[in-house]
Formats: structure tokens, C-alpha cells, sequence
């Protein structure tokens, strides 16, 4: 039955197209992209690559309140004794008027591959949305839509389906707004025997108003949110045990010279790396060049987690073993345990992934880091993690998270010069994993105009959470700050923070930071700024004290028109029990001679002590001799602990308003190894609207 369903729906859907494309007129507009390319490489095959895409597009207005717009498109592509093809029909139907926007999408998509077998994909969704604009009355939303994949195989590979539904509403009440979603997801892999059901609730209460002409500002919201995940596979003959995805709760990806440490502003959410789509590529990319190390670090809130899958956008079999992974745990998200310096994995051609084994491993946070990687370019793109479960006839796994904040802020003018502001929070509730969690945090600040050219400000913070039965941590900091403008070509900024940390009421650690912070004009065409800050750090645990002097000086001149130079020179002295001495420095000009002409030039060094640590060089040029042509050729130096050398180049010529030839190339060289690459491509293009 749902097999006819699936059938029906793929070939009903182009149907209703073209019947559509016939009886109703409308406006049309077609795109055809056609592309040649050859590449070769070395230890590759070559390779001869042809590509064609053909788009139709269409929109008709049926009535004021009613349109359709279809969408047809074919492409198919040819790849050394490999061919594919692909037809991807689309339509939509809306309908607005004075009470409601009511739209119904469908897309069919059939896929051919001589390597493997055919793929079958459909969707639909349906979504209502009010539209009235009534004083006091509520805005609703309400969504549902399905969706089916499955391939060719017998048995089959691929056989998935997905149903979503969503209501949502959103109640203006002036001083008081409302809000509320609730939203099911249900996924069934029938080819994999198991299944997923998320449910979500969300709702959120908030006020804001002004009194007193602006003078005081009070702001109070209040939310609560539950989702519950139930996961259950089948399980098939003797078997006791199944691996079952967990959702990643957020991921973060950066350069991390200290992974033992994170600190603000290091590592950044990275969602490319866990939004299911495993065809793009991430922010995470490594070409051999490793320090600082590429880091990777997935929030699992405690869940136990006894598998780690890190995707690679293409089958890296012959590159894998040039990688060495580290492993970190914490429970804070801060602070790192280093678990091994060399995690053992295998690759999985058939899925390209990475695969670790971390049996029972229950922290906040997991971190991989990239420690070694091959010369060659690597692009990764998805980052999984697993549970094994055990049962018997069948592997079930249910989880329920929930939390409730609740925020208040005020604001007040007390006097013309004179600003304060406190915010206030708490939250309370429970990860997936069932460990309880509580947070409180408050923050004060009181901020004097004195003059148009002199502001200072006090700020005082503190923050306090606790997980399970772990201990509480607490962190307060206290800060002084002062702007002022004594000429219109400078400007000055002095701090002072102190900030302690405790945990189960014993200090652990007090920091203190003091800096000075400069920018000037120093002549029409030459600007600078110099940054100096000393920190003072005491582990009350170990009583080790350390003594940090940080000194940044950036000067930018403009030579010549068209013609800037940057220099920063960066040195860092720190005394304690490790003490050490850096020092750095980063020189590049910039040269634009012409709309023609671009020159690009950097040079940088680092000095551990008197000892040579890291440089580097770069140099391009981009030369557009005429308004068809453009090239660019480019050289990179790094040398660490080995010496890399990078050489690219890349043409384009525009051969008419349809036709462009472009190449490129690429040849790096480290210690004895060498990777090299070429590729070239004829584009054509042609649109009619």
C-alpha cells in the first residue's frame, strides 16, 4: 500500500505540471548550464567530466488571491565509463487574501546512476498562516508535510520516510506577549528497521515597557520548553545490541594553540557540521598545515556516547592514514582532560567517514583535534555521535530534556550623565541524558558621561551553575573602565578587571588585568594603535602564580595611491613557573596600480625566546587585461617543525556572452612529498526569460 503511494505520487506529480502548464498562462524563463572539465592529478587517474543542466521555470497569477508557479529541472553528467541523470519536477500553490495565506508544495525527483541503483525521492507540505490584522487577536501557524526516499536495491538500502507537523501561535497583547509551538517529527527507515519520534513544546511569556519618558526601562520574560526523544530499532537474529544516533545539543569548530584551555571567542559554532547533509562541505578544511590544531568540539550534555563518525566530503581512503587525532573530554565546556594523543579509528570508504570507537564515554563535551593531516586538501562535513544499546527483540532509547528561564532587566536614566543597567537570570532544568542542571547569573553596570570626550564605566558580573551532584561553580568579575578623547586624533581606553572562580565555595583561582588600549592619526596617511595589558593569575589549588606582559603595536600607512602597508609586531613576556618569552611580527602590502593590477605580499615570523619558531610568506598577483580575460597566480611559505611550499595559478577567458574556459593548478611540496593538480573546464550558459 504505501508502496503504491510513494509510485503514485512520483508519477502523478509531473502529470499535474504539465496539464498545469498547458491550461494556464504565464510568464516562463529557461537556463541551460552546460560544463567540460578535464583534471589530473598526481597518484590520480585522469579524469574527463561532462555536466548539463536544464531549468524551467513558470508563474502563473490564476486570480488576485491565487498562483502557481512550477518548476521542471533535468540534468545529467558523464564521468569516465559513469553517467547519471536526474529529473526534479516542482510546484507551488498559493492562496492570500484578507484571513489567511494557504500554501501547498510538491517536488518528485528521480535519479539514475550506472554505478548504483536509481534513486526515488518525493515531498509535499501544506501551511496555513493568518493574515488578519486585528488589534488583540492572535497570529496561528499550522504546517505538515511528508517526505519519502528510497533507491532501487532489492533488498533495499534506502527506504525512508519522514512526517513533520508544527502549530504555532503568537498573541500581541501590548504590554504582554504570548507565545507557543508545538512541533512532532516522525522518522521511519524501514530498510534500517527502526525509527525516531522528537516531540517539542515551547512557550514563552514577556513584557517590556517605558516610564517616565525613557527614564526607567523594566523587561521580564518567562519561558518553559520539553522535548522528548523516543528511538527504537529492531533487532535482527541473535542480535543484542544497536548503535543509536544522538542529537548534538551544538558544535564548535576553530584553531586552538591551547586545547587544554578554551577560552571565549577560540572556537565558533560551526552548524555546517551537524545539519544533516552530508554534500557540503564545512569550515573545517586541513591541507597538512596544522598549527594552531584544527579543533572540533560537540556539546552531548552527559549522554553516553560509545561512537564518533567525522564525515569527509569525498572517499579520503588513500589520505587517511596521514591523520592523527587527539581526544578531550569536559565537563564545562573550559576546561579539557586530555583522554589520548592518538585515537585509533578506521575509515569507511563505502559512508567516507571516520569512525571512533569511545566506549561509554558521559562528559558535556567531546573534542577532536586535528594534532597531523596529509599534504593534500581535505574537506569534512558532518560530525555524528552514537550510543550503543542493548535490548532484546528490539533497542530502545527514550530521553527527555526540558528547561525553564526566566530574565528580568531593568534600565534607568538617573541623571542626564549618569546610566544603569542590571540584568537578572535563572535557570533551571534537566539534559536528555536525565542530569539535572541549574544556572544563575546577574550583571550590573553603571555607566558616567562626564564630558562629550570622557566616559567611564563599573560593571560588576556574577554567574553560578551546577550539574548533577558536581559541585557549583561560581565566577564573579568586577571591572572599571575609562574612554576619553584627548585630541580629535586619538583616542584612549584604560581597564581594570578583577575576576575569582569558585567551585563548592572554595576560590580556585583570582586573575587580575590591567590595559591600556590606543588609537591615533599619526599623519594624513599613516594610523597606528598600541595595546598593553598585564595579568596577574593565582591557582589557589596549586598556588602557582604566573605574570603576563602583552604589548601589540599596528602601524598602517598609505605609500602611494593605491599602494598600503600594515605592520603588527606582537610581544608577550610571561614570568611564573613556566615562564616564557614571544615574539612576532606581521608585515603585508597591498598594491592596486589599476582596475588591471593587484599585487598582495605578507611576510610573518614568530620567536619562542631567541629561537626561530614559525614563518611564512605569500605572495599574489591578479591581472584582468581586458574585460574577458582574468588570472592570478599565487605562492604560499610556511615552515613549523617541516617546510611547506604552495604554488596555484588560475585563468578565466570570457569567450562571448555563452561561453568561458577557465583552468587551474596546484602543486605543494613538503620534506621529499609532493601533491600536484590541474584541472580545466569549458562553461556555457544560456538563459531566456
Amino acid at each position: 500500500m504505501q508502496e503504491r503511494r510513494k509510485s503514485r505520487c512520483l508519477i502523478c506529480l509531473p502529470l499535474l505540471f504539465w496539464a498545469l502548464i498547458s491550461a494556464v498562462p504565464g510568464h516562463a524563463g529557461q537556463d541551460l548550464t552546460a560544463n567540460w572539465s578535464h583534471g589530473d592529478g598526481k597518484d590520480e587517474v585522469a579524469t574527463d567530466d561532462y555536466f548539463i543542466t536544464y531549468t524551467l521555470d513558470l508563474k502563473q497569477e490564476v486570480t488576485e488571491a491565487m498562483s502557481l508557479h512550477e518548476a521542471l529541472r533535468y540534468s545529467t553528467s558523464w564521468r569516465e565509463e559513469r553517467d547519471s541523470q536526474s529529473l526534479d519536477p516542482s510546484l507551488r500553490f498559493a492562496v492570500t487574501n484578507d484571513l489567511f495565506l494557504f500554501e501547498l508544495f510538491g517536488a518528485a525527483s528521480r535519479q539514475r546512476n550506472s554505478e548504483s541503483a536509481d534513486q526515488k525521492r518525493a515531498n509535499w507540505e501544506a501551511s496555513w498562516t493568518s493574515a488578519w490584522q486585528k488589534r488583540f487577536w492572535p497570529t496561528l501557524r499550522a504546517t505538515y508535510g511528508e517526505d519519502w526516499q528510497e533507491d532501487d536495491n532489492s533488498p533495499k538500502i534506502t527506504d525512508k520516510e519522514t512526517k513533520n507537523e508544527t502549530v504555532a501561535l503568537e498573541w500581541d497583547l501590548e504590554l504582554l506577549k504570548a507565545y507557543y509551538n508545538y512541533s512532532r517529527s516522525r522518522f521511519f527507515d524501514n530498510a534500517g528497521d527502526r525509527q525516531n519520534e522528537n516531540t517539542n513544546n515551547f512557550a514563552k511569556l514577556e513584557a517590556a515597557h517605558t516610564f517616565w519618558q525613557n527614564r526607567l526601562n523594566l523587561g521580564f520574560s518567562h519561558q518553559y520548553s520539553e522535548t522528548r526523544d523516543i528511538s527504537t530499532t529492531n533487532l535482527v537474529g541473535t542480535a543484542t545490541s544497536a548503535l543509536v544516533k544522538q542529537g548534538l545539543a551544538q558544535v564548535l569548530h576553530g584553531l586552538d594553540s591551547t586545547p587544554l584551555t578554551t577560552t571565549s571567542g577560540e572556537l565558533t559554532s560551526e552548524a555546517a557540521l551537524h545539519d544533516g547533509d552530508l554534500e557540503t562541505a564545512s569550515a573545517l578544511v586541513t591541507n597538512g598545515i596544522d598549527t594552531p590544531p584544527h579543533t572540533v568540539a560537540v556539546k552531548v550534555d552527559f549522554k553516553k556516547i560509545d561512537r564518533l563518525y567525522l564525515y569527509s566530503l569525498d572517499d579520503e581512503a588513500a589520505a587517511a592514514a596521514g591523520f592523527t587525532f587527539a581526544f578531550y573530554t569536559s565537563d564545562n565546556g573550559t576546561d579539557w582532560q586530555l583522554q589520548t594523543t592518538s585515537l585509533p579509528f578506521t575509515y569507511n570508504s563505502t559512508e567516507k567517514r571516520f569512525e571512533f570507537v569511545v566506549p561509554g564515554t558521559a562528559s558535556q563535551w567531546l573534542k577532536l583535534v586535528v594534532t597531523s593531516s596529509p599534504l593534500a586538501t581535505v574537506e569534512f562535513s558532518e560530525i555524528e555521535a552514537y550510543q550503543l544499546v542493548t535490548g532484546i527483540n528490539e533497542a530502545e532509547l527514550t530521553s527527555t530534556s526540558s528547561s525553564m528561564i526566566t530574565d528580568v532587566n531593568v534600565g534607568a536614566r538617573l541623571t542626564e550623565a549618569l546610566f544603569m543597567t542590571y540584568n537578572l537570570s535563572f535557570e533551571d532544568g534537566e539534559y536528555g541524558s536525565g542530569v539535572d542542571y541549574d544556572r544563575f547569573s546577574q550583571a550590573g553596570q553603571l555607566r558616567w558621561q562626564a564630558m562629550t570626550d570622557l566616559s567611564a564605566s563599573l560593571a560588576v558580573n556574577e554567574s553560578k551553575s551546577r550539574n548533577g551532584d558536581a559541585d557549583q561553580s561560581t565566577t564573579r568579575s568586577y571591572s572599571i573602565n575609562m574612554n576619553s578623547v584627548p585630541l580629535e586624533t586619538v583616542d584612549v581606553n584604560m581597564g581594570m578587571s578583577r575576576s575569582e572562580n569558585y567551585r563548592g565555595g572554595d576560590r580556585q583561582s583570582v586573575s587580575h588585568i590591567v590595559g591600556l588600549y590606543t588609537t591615533a592619526a599619526l599623519y594624513p596617511d599613516l594610523d597606528g594603535s598600541l595595546d598593553v595589558n598585564y595579568s596577574h593569575k593565582k591557582d589557589d589549588e596549586t598556588e602557582l602564580t604566573s605574570k603576563n606582559y602583552h604589548t601589540v603595536l599596528s602601524l598602517t600607512a598609505r605609500l602611494v595611491p593605491g599602494l598600503t602597508a600594515d605592520l603588527t609586531t606582537d610581544y608577550q613576556h610571561s614570568l611564573g613557573d613556566e615562564g616564557a618569552e614571544s615574539t612576532g611580527a606581521n608585515l603585508s602590502l597591498n598594491w592596486r596600480s589599476s582596475e588591471m593590477l593587484s599585487i598582495n605580499m605578507s611576510a610573518n615570523k614568530q620567536w619562542q625566546g631567541s629561537e626561530s619558531q614559525s614563518e611564512g610568506a605569500a605572495l599574489s598577483l591578479s591581472l584582468a587585461p581586458t574585460a574577458t580575460t582574468q588570472f592570478s597566480l599565487s605562492y604560499n611559505y610556511a615552515m613549523t617543525e617541516e617546510r611547506i611550499n604552495r604554488y596555484a595559478a588560475f585563468g578565466s577567458w570570457s569567450l562571448g556572452p555563452h561561453f568561458t574556459l577557465q583552468g587551474t593548478g596546484s602543486y605543494a611540496e613538503s620534506q621529499g612529498m609532493e601533491e600536484w593538480r590541474i584541472q580545466s573546464q569549458l562553461v556555457a550558459r544560456f538563459s531566456v526569460m
